[in-house]
């Protein structure tokens, strides 16, 4: 399903997007495996799908952050500091 360019999934992911939308409103727990090439893309991969899963079922919560996207960034210390 994955490619590394993320607007390639994006008919699949419309085509999914209701699916799993019924399945959370029937109160399942689904669980989505996924791949790509280069799996750096994730983040914006589960961005994209829950905003397609949101059209269907709007009270699906927020995502929270990804661990690169909080404020403040958490840096690794220098050994030379």
């Amino acid at each position: 399903m994955g490619r590394n360019q993320v607007s390639q999934t994006l008919p699949w992911l419309t085509e999914w997007g209701p699916v799993i939308a019924s399945w959370l409103q029937q109160g399942l727990q689904p669980f989505v495996f996924t791949h790509a090439p280069d799996d750096r893309f994730a983040p914006d991969f589960a961005a994209l799908m829950h905003a397609q899963i949101s059209l269907s079922h709007p009270a699906l919560p927020a995502l929270p952050p990804w661990p690169g996207q909080q404020q403040p960034a958490i840096r690794q210390k220098s050994l030379f500091d």
